[in-house]
């Protein structure tokens, strides 16, 4: 998997958020002319026809060519690399740990069956995992006709 596969997902967004350097502004000017170009491209390849082509990929390589001259730029200026990887990093923390807890969870989800006891754990898990190092449980709040409502079933 590469990073520019993950431009466009809301991953790649929330771990940018986290990144925390000084270099992040100069990079995110970067991405965002990246996805300009990059979405510009792909609405005039959408709208070639028989009539426009000619014009349409003179239009493309163009701005390929510019795509191409933003990337060199965006290397040598804007901490790319160094803002990717840490982006990668935190993905790949976060897949580890998202991992680690959904096999934790389907282990005690098959306790009662190689038990054989009719009780099922429960579990809670807080939005926004890329900041779980943050997030700490301290007590769950059931009120009574929810609680009854869970013994009925």
């Amino acid at each position: 998997m590469t990073i520019d596969m993950l431009y466009e997902h809301p991953l790649f967004f929330d771990a940018l958020e986290s990144v925390d350097s000084v270099e992040k502004p100069l990079y995110y000017s970067f991405f965002e002319q990246n996805i300009r170009l990059t979405k510009a491209m792909t609405a005039l390849k959408e709208s070639l026809t028989a009539s426009n082509k000619t014009i349409i990929e003179l239009e493309i390589k163009l701005k390929e060519a510019h795509l191409l001259a933003l990337h060199e730029k965006w290397e040598a200026e804007g901490s790319k690399q160094n803002i990717e990887s840490e982006i990668l990093e935190t993905i790949k923390d976060e897949f580890n740990r998202f991992v680690n807890k959904q096999t934790k969870i389907k282990s005690h989800l098959l306790f009662p069956k190689t038990h054989h006891t009719d009780y099922f754990p429960s579990f809670c898990s807080p939005k926004k995992l890329y900041k779980s190092d943050e997030l700490e449980w301290t007590k769950i709040k059931i009120n009574t006709p929810n609680f009854k409502g869970c013994l009925k079933t």
